[in-house]
């Protein structure tokens, strides 16, 4: 939501920054805390991960609709009389309230409809692809930018952390968040602190030197395909047909059949 304000901000937009700085903070936490709580019970425990973007997207729109544009005539004209650096309280117009609830559970109800899944799931496939559709970039041969190496077995990806973190956010992911969730899962190798937390890096020698790398388990989403196993499905595929029970034997319109050979004919 933040990215896409500055490239649609109107004239609304600027009121709008205006009256969030001139409401005190805490009352925006209270009415935020009270629109989490609703959206929760109209989940009933679904859509977990996205219930505070849901509450803060509709808190948002009832705040809007309540300063902008459905506003109260009082409490514009009180507004006007508040001495300057007066913080006020927010207050929400019951009308605008209910029609923000009533857009979060049509958010929910879409997301549930579409089989929206986690966006730390989603992070993960995204690493995955980004990977295998990248891979002439990976090793001390690489093709341009080199983004890494990977391992002989093809099982584990080594990733420079700052590039990784790049394409994570390019494509809409918070990094912090994603490799707390691929470390928590067991995706990315980590090492303890010294402060007790974890570090989501490792060290390996790598085009003479050592590099600091996060080493990614490629080899549990994608399994690497040996050359020879590939030559040997496409033997399979030049195989005749069997027979099915019956004797009888499917052929291509391009194969070649002994009625094709111009026999004598026959003497009737």
């Amino acid at each position: 939501m933040h990215q896409q304000a500055p490239q649609h901000c109107g004239w609304a937009g600027p009121e709008f920054i205006q009256r969030i700085l001139q409401t005190d903070e805490q009352s925006i936490r209270d009415q935020y805390a009270r629109m989490t709580e609703e959206v929760y019970k109209i989940a009933d425990g679904t859509s977990g991960a996205h219930i505070a973007g849901i509450s803060a997207v509709a808190l948002a729109d009832a705040m809007a609709e309540s300063w902008i544009f459905n506003p109260d005539p009082a409490a514009a004209e009180a507004l006007e009389d508040l001495p300057t650096g007066f913080k006020y309280s927010l207050e929400i117009a019951p009308a605008a309230w209910a029609r923000a609830l009533q857009m979060a559970e049509s958010i929910i109800r879409e997301q549930l409809a579409a089989g929206s899944g986690d966006v730390n799931e989603h992070a993960t496939q995204f690493i995955v692809d980004w990977i295998l559709s990248n891979k002439s970039q990976f090793g001390d041969k690489a093709i341009g930018t080199c983004l890494g190496t990977v391992s002989e077995d093809g099982r584990k990806a080594y990733i420079f952390p700052s590039l990784l973190n790049q394409a994570l956010t390019k494509a809409g992911y918070s990094p912090r968040k994603t490799l707390k969730y691929l470390a928590d899962q067991g995706i990315i190798t980590t090492k303890p602190k010294a402060n007790g937390g974890k570090e989501y890096s490792i060290t390996k020698w790598f085009d003479n030197r050592t590099c600091r790398f996060t080493e990614f388990d490629i080899g549990r989403f994608a399994k690497k395909v040996d050359a020879l196993n590939e030559d040997e499905a496409a033997e399979a595929i030049k195989e005749p047909p069997k027979q099915d029970n019956d004797g009888w034997q499917q052929i291509g319109f391009d194969t070649h059949t002994p009625f094709e050979d111009g026999g004598e004919d026959l003497p009737f």
